[in-house]
């Protein structure tokens, strides 16, 4: 009897942006924003990225919170990747 848990499990979207994190590739397709834009953004203050090891890493509430920003400016662009990824 092993109390392991399963490594696999799969969350949506909604569940990450709520608690989860999501990697830099991840991030700038669901915001739709360039690289550029998503690290000056980053300099700016407008979102917060943390460091595991050498890769980057955006909390799901502040990449929320940034979509939301950024929705006005692009809401094209973040339309088509949303229907993309579904």
């Amino acid at each position: 009897m092993s109390n392991k848990k399963a490594s696999n499990q799969i969350f949506t979207i909604a569940e990450r942006l709520e608690c989860g994190t999501f990697s830099i590739a991840e991030a700038k397709s669901l915001a739709g924003v360039s690289n550029t834009k998503l690290y000056g953004d980053v300099q700016r203050g407008l979102i917060k990225i943390f460091k595991r090891g050498s890769a980057s890493f955006v909390r799901g509430p502040d990449l929320k919170t940034y979509m939301a920003l950024t929705e006005t400016i692009e809401p094209r662009r973040r339309r088509k990747t949303l229907e993309a990824a579904e």
